[in-house]
């Protein structure tokens, strides 16, 4: 299933896009020359696309239904780290998630360490 959503992935990105397996079931996409709005949308595109594939096991040709992938959604902001933008998608994805998954959420500078919005 892994190896599917990454071949998926691969497809629906620009020749100077890149993704990368963070580990796990996690992966990246570094989107050059892209807005926060453009991302957004890739992502969006993205998930509706893996909502919509059908997969099948190789060992038994079965079709693997309901896959859904959760996404957080961050922009490089100047003075940032590699390390900063890696944080703020992960706080955006841990909102998907926490919002009943399936979802594509952007990174909002109010977001706490779990990925609510702080008030």
């Amino acid at each position: 299933m892994i190896r599917a959503i990454a071949k998926t992935l691969k497809s629906k990105v620009r020749g100077q896009d890149s993704v990368a397996r963070l580990g796990g079931e996690e992966f990246a996409l570094l989107l050059a020359e892209t807005d926060i709005s453009g991302a957004r949308i890739v992502a969006e595109n993205m998930r509706q696309t893996i909502a919509g594939c059908q997969i099948h096991r190789i060992d038994a040709q079965e079709k693997i239904g309901g896959i859904t992938i959760s996404i957080g959604v961050a922009a490089y902001a100047s003075g940032n780290s590699l390390i900063d933008l890696l944080d703020h998608a992960d706080k955006a994805l841990y909102a998907s998630k926490g919002q009943g998954r399936n979802r594509t959420t952007v990174y909002d500078n109010l977001m706490s360490p779990d990925g609510q919005k702080q008030m």
